[in-house]
């Protein structure tokens, strides 16, 4: 293979995954944290205008917390429950983020499994170009990494195992049987 073959295999390996990464994220865009949580993060509530202002100090509570002032009751300390209440109510954001986020990341997985596998396909039939070829194959090995890397905090040992396995016998499969053919085509001519 050439040098330019190479430099083209390697642009077009790139582009064709940033056109799967970025028709992935126009058509189905990743979550956001703020859309679920908003400002339940920020412990100290916002000024009701911008004049109110409580001095900075605070009060501890029986547990062992701290409250600041509330600017929107003349800068009185908020009551030691507040700090439970945005306790739980960031729990339970949290938690339905983190619920939203491992069904976001499989059907991503599924998605990119079956682009990266079809990438691999029209790769290897192209192969005779083989800048062309071997740039949509990286494609979708790039794909397929992209894919396993989003969905593989949430799935098991057994999963990662077992999907590790057969990514390695088709990527060995691929490889055997484009070079087989690849020595067949070089025969006839």
């Amino acid at each position: 293979m050439q040098i330019k073959n190479i430099v083209l295999g390697i642009a077009i390996t790139f582009l064709a995954f940033l056109v799967i990464f970025t028709g992935i994220q126009t058509f189905y865009p990743s979550l956001n944290w703020e859309d679920f949580c908003g400002n339940v993060n920020s412990i100290t509530p916002k000024l009701v205008d911008e004049n109110t202002v409580c001095t900075q100090d605070a009060k501890q509570c029986p547990d062992g917390s701290y409250v600041g002032r509330d600017p929107k009751n003349n800068c009185e300390f908020l009551s030691c429950d507040y700090q439970i209440i945005q306790q739980r109510e960031y729990e339970k954001c949290q938690n339905d983020y983190d619920t939203s986020n491992e069904k976001y990341s499989k059907n991503l997985f599924i998605v990119t499994l079956v682009l990266g596998i079809f990438l691999l396909l029209l790769g290897g039939k192209l192969f005779n170009l083989e800048a062309v070829g071997a740039g949509i194959m990286g494609g979708g090995v790039i794909t397929l990494i992209y894919g396993a890397g989003s969905y593989w905090q949430y799935a098991g040992d057994w999963f990662r195992f077992a999907i590790s396995i057969v990514g390695l016998v088709l990527v060995i499969y691929l490889a055997y049987w484009l070079n087989s053919h690849r020595g067949k085509l070089k025969k006839k001519r």
